[in-house]
């Protein structure tokens, strides 16, 4: 931390000049386009209208498009036709403001490919209506971006608290951009993005099947689903399945033989680049149709099988702005030793006048990712601050709501920094999506007085700045169970080495659960962009290799089930009950045939074992998995070797023993009261590398809803550990770490990455470590007391 320079302090001044105009263009506007500015409007409100003919909603959610506090930026893709991008359009926003929001500095900014569109303030008595008319030629075809800023301060309260009154809320329903009657039509599967989203900002897709369908027909519906979920670049689509054409906006997806689909669909000969696979446009109230077919099943499985390949090598199309606002939508795929600088991953670098400056970006990492104390990310921190904050004023980053690093910010001179360094610990993180929040408490003396000539020209108290940079170090890759996050972030693509698909187990095959399933796996295939191997089954398996998915009703489910995952199970509603006392049957059929949910299957590779053979990797060696006459001989003399030792040193080995049978017993999980859904995971009791997975909900109409809320964007996000919970109460989610866990290999032996996953696991479990340390010098006394008894001369 540096004294601010004249320089940066006249910078400032001039912010704080461009921050009190309404009309000031935010400082990452970027480069001024071909078009004239001044065709955009500077909107004024309108009244309030209900959504216009030939509206293209945005793809998000409610809380998606509310900003919350005083400052707030969304850059949000939208996906625009080819006969769209030749329409006059125009943007439509339907707004609700705080009452607690100031008119007069209080404004939303809008830019569609980096040209800003409209300005208007917020705050005004009821509802908002915005709308701008885009210059000609400024859609293109493919993904547009669209960047949404928001400023806003309090009326009377210039508190910290006072912050959390202001919000304003974009009506998913009636928003978006307008081309007038009759523009949304389909010509090809690359328009599949143009799909128009429900009143509630989410994809409606329906699998139609019928009444008698049975496992490959459900699969290859499921299939056909997933690769429209890639090519049209749905976030988070809801799916149902039934034997009926849908309503409303969203799209239907048959598969079948000529035969089967003839009366849904009538001729599905083919309208696209594959034979037998028709896209029919929405028309007299039907929604659009993707129609798989052939003449044959096995032509069936052909023409699917091509649409899944084109899925999986699609790449979004539109202008670069549009490109990287899905980029930014989606969060920043990152690996071992890269850096992203801020401005790429869409954090506000506006200079901010508020008190509590907000902003979150995103990061993706390996499903196989093992996140442990062996070493830190870093924040390189480019900002500038200005004199006169109070003692509390401080910077806080948050990772996966977890505050990982601090930074005070008080002082009595501005002040800037330059490539501040903050760490950040691996063990914050996670497979796949991981969000940071930035948070700057910048209060003022001045502002218990909140007098009216500040609150109409607020300074500038805080800028960050887009050079700043997230870095990742070398990251230890090593796939592990249970972790909901892996499985989330598609921990099945991870080992390519091993051949093994997805089970998705649904009693009696309910239709109800089979589209809380289908709407689960297309979440994972939407975050991981690959299609899912599903195989649907009605009857739990017990000799699976593959992952395993559950779906059902505490009731529906098996109690083997529940034991076998360690989830406490509740019986009608009536109370609680240990599921391992509930049905014995599946555990002794399981321990019969050498697979007992306590310990490490067959071919599983144990902690122990996970140690050896990372330590073996890392001197070259090959460890070859035990034989179960081999592992059980490993076993017994290990055993031998304790009581050896306990004989001659007592109390310390037998520390050593307890701490790593502690490992080998997962305690039971009884889920809360008020828990709306339930997802839980345990290691395979058959397969060294894969995992089972439960979600379930006290009644089937629970498990739907609660798929459907814990697909959205936010909870997403949030499902880590062993078991997490969506609480019914608040919807917030909640997750238990495994008490113990499962090593599996994903990566070719290297001993970089040996090292780091053997450090790994030592930060993750202490009282090993500790074991190992005890161990290692009672044997090292021994060796040495035996070395010295032979030395020397003899009497």
């Amino acid at each position: 931390m540096t004294v601010m320079t004249s320089g940066l302090r006249r910078t400032l001044a001039a912010a704080t000049i461009l921050g009190a105009s309404l009309h000031a263009l935010p400082s990452h506007a970027g480069p001024v386009s071909a078009f004239d500015p001044n065709a955009g409007s500077q909107a004024a409100p309108a009244a309030a209208k209900g959504a216009p003919d030939g509206l293209s909603r945005f793809a998000l959610e409610q809380d998606q498009l509310s900003f919350q506090g005083e400052n707030g930026r969304l850059d949000a893709p939208l996906f625009v036709t080819a006969a769209q991008s030749a329409m006059p359009a125009r943007l439509v926003f339907n707004i609700d403001s705080a009452i607690s929001v100031l008119p007069e500095t209080s404004r939303m900014t809008v830019l569609v490919n980096d040209l800003p569109v409209t300005e208007t303030r917020l705050g005004l008595t009821g509802r908002q209506t915005i709308e701008a008319e885009l210059p000609s030629g400024l859609l293109q075809p493919g993904f547009n971006g669209v960047r949404i800023l928001v400023e806003q301060h309090h009326r009377v309260d210039c508190s910290l608290p006072g912050t959390y009154e202001l919000w304003t809320k974009i009506d998913p329903a009636t928003s978006g951009l307008a081309f007038g009657a009759a523009s949304n039509v389909l010509t090809g599967l690359d328009e599949l993005g143009s799909i128009q989203p429900g009143p509630d900002g989410r994809i409606h897709v329906r699998g139609i099947v019928g009444k008698g369908a049975t496992g490959p027909v459900i699969d290859q519906t499921m299939t056909a689903i997933q690769a429209a979920t890639l090519l049209g670049y749905f976030d988070a689509p809801i799916v149902d399945v039934s034997n009926q054409p849908g309503e409303g906006a969203g799209l239907d997806v048959i598969v079948g033989t000529m035969g089967e689909v003839s009366g849904l669909v009538g001729n599905a000969s083919g309208n696209t680049e594959f034979p037998f696979v028709t896209l029919l446009p929405a028309s007299g109230g039907k929604r659009a149709t993707l129609v798989v077919s052939g003449v044959t099943a096995d032509d069936v499985r052909l023409n699917l099988a091509e649409l899944a390949g084109k899925a999986r090598a699609t790449e979004p199309t539109g202008p670069l702005a549009g490109q990287q606002s899905l980029a930014m939508f989606q969060g920043k795929t990152m690996n071992s030793g890269e850096t992203v600088r801020f401005e790429d991953l869409g954090v506000d670098a506006r200079p901010f006048t508020g008190r509590l400056y907000r902003d979150e970006f995103r990061i993706v990492l390996p499903a196989d990712f093992y996140a442990a104390d062996y070493d830190y990310a870093s924040i390189a921190l480019d900002a500038a601050f200005s004199a006169g904050l109070k003692e509390d004023a401080q910077l806080i980053i948050r990772a996966n709501d977890k505050v990982v690093t601090t930074l005070q910010l008080s002082s009595s001179k501005s002040g800037q920094l330059r490539q501040q360094k903050m760490r950040v610990p691996l063990n914050a993180l996670k497979p796949g999506i991981n969000v940071f929040r930035i948070e700057a408490l910048v209060p003022s003396a001045m502002d218990a007085a909140c007098e009216a000539p500040m609150q109409a020209s607020p300074t500038v108290r805080f800028a960050l700045a887009g050079t700043s940079s997230f870095t990742l170090p070398h990251i230890a890759r090593v796939g592990h169970a249970p972790d909901i996050s892996a499985m989330t972030a598609g921990i099945a693509e991870a080992n390519r080495t091993i051949e093994k698909g997805l089970t998705v187990f649904v009693p009696n095959y309910d239709r109800q659960l089979l589209g809380a399933a289908a709407t689960f796996v297309s979440k994972i295939t939407s975050s991981t962009r690959k299609i899912q191997p599903v195989h649907t089954t009605s009857v739990m398996p017990l000799d699976i290799k593959d992952d395993l998915i559950a779906f059902g009703s505490s009731n529906a489910l098996p109690p083997e089930l529940f034991d076998t995952i360690r989830v406490a199970r509740a019986e009608n509603g009536t109370g609680v009950a240990d599921a391992a006392a509930a049905s014995p049957s599946f555990v002794s059929a399981a321990s019969a045939a050498g697979l007992s949910p306590a310990a490490p299957s067959k071919g599983a590779m144990s902690e122990a074992e996970a140690m050896k053979a990372a330590m073996e990797a890392a001197a070259g060696t090959t460890a070859p998995t035990p034989e179960p006459q081999q592992e059980a001989a490993l076993t017994s003399s290990v055993n031998r070797a304790l009581d050896d030792l306990s004989m001659s040193f007592g109390w310390a080995a037998s520390q050593i023993r307890d701490f790593s049978l502690a490992q080998t017993s997962p305690t039971l999980f009884t889920p809360s009261p008020d828990a709306a859904l339930t997802i839980a995971q345990m290691p395979s009791p058959n397969q060294s590398a894969s995992a089972w997975t439960m979600v379930t909900a006290p009644t089937p109409a629970g498990v739907v809803s609660g798929v459907e809320s814990a697909t959205s964007r936010q909870r997403w996000a949030s499902l880590s550990g062993a078991v997490s919970e969506i609480s019914g109460e608040n919807g917030h989610v909640t997750s238990q770490e495994a008490t113990s866990e499962r090593l599996y290999e994903t990566q070719p032996r290297s001993f970089s990455n040996a090292r780091l996953v053997l450090a790994g696991w030592f930060s993750r479990h202490t009282e090993q470590y500790l074991a190992a340390m005890i161990g290692t010098l009672l044997l090292l006394g021994l060796a040495t007391g035996l070395f010295l008894r032979g030395v020397g001369e003899k009497n």
